[in-house]
């Protein structure tokens, strides 16, 4: 019982701080204001195009791991937190006004330390692009893979995945964006960090380079 309290607390105290990080970059930046908007959106940050490399590491279970036993590299019994390792390549051109077209694909393991990935298409709009700091949305349609689970034997089905099964592989089509902040390092090179929500079971965060063209 003192684990699971534990571990509640620093799943709510998670989602507080990634939601409080957020507000106070959007609303440090000027571009929040009616006169400063055309100012703030054509800094040195505005690019026409990039490719970014990031990093899979961190990923959060609100409701604790479904097969806690399972993952080897959770940092706590219920699986709150555990570490994935793969990678997410992505590029994005701008369509209109602060409308980007986003494209990319991740492979990893996943926390039961099989292969998983993702194909993502979809819009991204930027919250906030002022001096140094920026912060984009986006959605779009995603396609979802991992080895099939049914390899474990305690494995009886999950809510994400349900029965989609081809071959060895499981998978799901679903709309899935995320949230990107992005630091600029230099005119041409941008420190960013994504957090990818995946409905109520999972939110992975990414941190990787953005690289304008």
């Amino acid at each position: 019982m003192r684990h699971k309290k534990r571990n509640d607390f620093w799943a709510k105290r998670f989602i507080v701080e990634s939601f409080l990080l957020l507000c106070f970059f959007m609303s440090a930046s000027p571009i929040l204001g009616k006169g400063n908007d055309r100012e703030a959106f054509h800094s040195t940050t505005a690019y026409k195009q990039a490719i970014s490399v990031q990093w899979i590491g961190l990923v959060f279970h609100p409701q604790g791991g479904t097969y806690p036993g399972r993952y080897k590299r959770k940092l706590d019994p219920q699986a709150y937190f555990v570490i994935e390792w793969g990678a997410i390549l992505a590029y994005e051109r701008r369509i209109f006004n602060r409308c980007y077209l986003k494209s990319g694909a991740a492979l990893y393991l996943d926390c039961a330390d099989v292969p998983a990935g993702f194909v993502h298409l979809g819009v991204h709009y930027q919250l906030l692009n002022h001096g140094r700091h920026m912060v984009s949305i986006g959605l779009g349609p995603t396609l979802t893979f991992r080895e099939d689970w049914h390899q474990f034997p305690e494995y009886t089905g999950d809510p994400f995945f349900k029965d989609s099964v081809h071959g060895k592989w499981q998978y799901r089509f679903v709309i899935f964006g995320g949230i990107e902040y992005c630091f600029r390092i230099t005119d041409k090179i941008l420190l960013n960090y994504t957090l990818i929500p995946g409905g109520r079971l999972i939110v992975t965060s990414c941190l990787g380079l953005k690289f304008v063209l």
